[in-house]
């Protein structure tokens, strides 16, 4: 598929910028601990990884 890369590069940016906004939302939550908040981004950042792993690694191998 002639304009997968381009997709591909559109769905990590779009991915790394939810990431980033999802990251921020949680640590703006005052009534939450600290270490809570650090874990969820954490998870957050462990879930972006993984898509974008995805997207990179994998997803190609499906589209001939």
């Amino acid at each position: 598929m002639p304009g997968f890369s381009l997709l591909a590069l559109t769905m990590v940016a779009v991915l790394a910028i939810l990431a980033m906004g999802a990251s921020v939302a949680v640590w703006r939550i005052r009534s939450l601990a600290v270490t809570y908040r650090c874990g969820l981004i954490g998870v957050i950042a462990a879930v972006a990884a993984a898509g974008i792993g995805w997207i990179a690694f994998v997803s190609p191998v499906y589209v001939d």
